[in-house]
C-alpha cells in the first residue's frame, strides 16, 4: 500500500501525553494509520519531558488533568526550555 503523501513531504510529528493507556494507544494507531503522522506517546508526563525539544513536534496533544503534573505544567516547562 502506498502512502497518501508525496515523497517530498515529511510526516508531521505529534506528541500525545495522557495517563490513560487506551487513549494514547488509540490516538497513535489512528493517526499513524492514515500515513501522515509520526506519533510518540507517553502515559507519564514526567517521562514525556525527555522528548520535549524545541521545534521537534508539530503538535502536542496533552491531557489536562494527570497525576503528578498538569498539562499546563508540562507545557510551561517546555516553554522555559526554549
Amino acid at each position: 500500500m502506498s502512502s497518501p503523501l508525496p515523497k517530498t513531504k515529511r510526516k508531521r510529528r505529534i506528541l500525545v501525553v495522557d495517563n490513560e493507556y487506551d487513549i494514547t494507544f488509540t490516538l497513535k494507531k489512528g493517526l499513524e494509520n492514515c500515513g501522515m503522522f509520526e506519533v510518540d506517546t507517553f502515559n507519564d508526563p514526567q517521562e514525556a519531558l525527555s522528548s520535549l525539544t524545541p521545534d521537534y513536534y508539530d503538535f502536542l496533544f496533552i491531557d489536562i488533568i494527570m497525576p503528578h503534573m498538569s498539562s499546563y505544567d508540562l507545557y510551561e516547562y517546555k516553554e522555559d526550555r526554549q
